[in-house]
């Protein structure tokens, strides 16, 4: 089977700053990727690179088993979603007048923007998932009009209706309480265990919500892949430790990784 994303030696350079330093990374169909680092560690920029935003320095790239330079990298952003709180200011920003209903829509192809119309099927599939997602109430609201919980549902319920093979999410429950928090992960366990559903990459800083469905993990450090496996073996005290230069002890609850710094730096 073709493998969702291959990265081979990938660098980036932005001026005289070495970003990314010779990454590898290959995630295979059925797996579902932690990402984390440090701030300044290169994830933002490794995450613009899969999505064909910025080009890298040296290295090659191929996700969905298009190798870039080779395909329309519009058209294969189709088969992709990014959920984070800076999609949602982009929304808001530019698109203020579209409802939650048109914004949904537009997920069917993969434009950050609501569509003029919609099939029957569409408009079918898109009342289907804001049942399931408690948005039916706020169809015809802006998106401005929301809480911060409710919006990153639009842009959940926007993942849904596309089918999407590859999601990324970058942060994604930031300004959310606990139970906005929890409620987010509850639903996004939902979408990505259904069948058919996407492969996923997920960066936080807080390893809790890294859930029991997440098989790997990816350690960024200075811009290089400090360790990639299984998520078992990477998120371990040592190796988190040596990632965020603070030591850590890490407990395993109920499937998930909670994280606490064992002493002051």
């Amino acid at each position: 089977m073709t493998n969702i994303i291959e990265l081979r030696a990938v660098s980036w350079h932005r001026g005289s700053d070495q970003i990314l330093r010779d990454v590898d990374w290959t995630i295979c169909p059925g797996q579902h990727w932690a990402l984390l680092g440090p701030n300044g560690a290169g994830k933002s920029s490794l995450l613009n690179i899969i999505n064909g935003y910025q080009w890298p320095s040296s290295g090659t790239v191929s996700v969905l088993g298009h190798p870039f330079g080779t395909v329309d990298l519009r058209e294969l952003r189709h088969h992709i979603g990014w959920i984070s709180s800076a999609v949602t200011d982009w929304l808001v920003t530019h698109h203020p007048g579209d409802t939650v209903e048109a914004l949904i829509w537009g997920g069917f192809e993969g434009r950050l923007m609501g569509l003029p119309s919609a099939t029957h099927v569409m408009k079918t599939r898109t009342h289907e998932v804001m049942e399931r997602l408690g948005l039916s109430a706020m169809a015809h609201r802006m998106l401005a009009q929301l809480s911060q919980g409710q919006k990153q549902k639009v842009l959940l319920a926007r993942a849904w209706v596309a089918e999407l093979r590859l999601l990324i999410l970058d942060e994604p429950t930031q300004g959310l309480d606990l139970r906005g928090r929890e409620q987010f992960l509850e639903d996004l366990s939902h979408l990505v265990e259904q069948d058919g559903g996407p492969s996923v990459i997920y960066v936080t800083h807080q390893t809790e919500e890294i859930m029991p469905w997440i098989t790997h993990a990816l350690l960024l450090s200075q811009g290089r892949r400090q360790i990639a496996g299984s998520k078992a073996d990477v998120l371990n005290d040592a190796d988190l430790s040596r990632c965020y230069d603070v030591p850590v002890r890490v407990d395993w609850y109920q499937g998930r990784p909670w994280i606490r710094v064992t002493k002051s730096s």
